[in-house]
């Protein structure tokens, strides 16, 4: 499904493409294809050129002609340009810190419990026992 967000229209311009930086983003995993080509896909070639691009991606931005995203169905695939015009949100918003390049992306199991990021500087005795409690602390009851 071809969509033109604003988010990615953004940094389709700016010839980027969104890191895994959130939970949507693991749906684009290994990343979103980029497609530097301008043009219109009008013919089989161009259109081999973003199949190409897009790789084992559900998606792939295309340097001013909007993303494509690809779902086992209709209903799939627009709930992925939904996601992938969220990714492209939290991108601008990164690179708007000028704290992008040191914001790294990460990919989370979906299904685990309490994941969480450690810092190098971090205190691990007082990490891990705050892992041991909380791993318990919304198991309901």
């Amino acid at each position: 499904m071809r969509f033109m967000g604003p988010q990615m229209m953004a940094l389709a311009a700016l010839g980027r493409v969104p890191e895994m930086r959130h939970r949507f983003g693991t749906y684009f995993r290994p990343r979103v294809g980029p497609s530097e080509d301008p043009q219109l896909v009008r013919d089989d070639e161009k259109a081999h050129g973003v199949i190409d691009a897009m790789g084992r991606s559900a998606g792939v931005l295309m340097r001013g002609n909007g993303a494509v995203t690809a779902g086992a169905s209709l209903q799939e695939a627009v709930v992925l340009a939904w996601y992938l015009e969220d990714m492209c949100r939290v991108e601008s918003l990164a690179l708007s810190t000028g704290l992008s390049e040191r914001i790294r992306p990460v990919s989370l199991e979906l299904g685990g419990k309490n994941p969480a990021i450690v810092f190098d500087d971090a205190d691990m005795e007082k990490t891990i026992d705050g892992f041991g409690r909380s791993c318990f602390a919304n198991a309901g009851g």
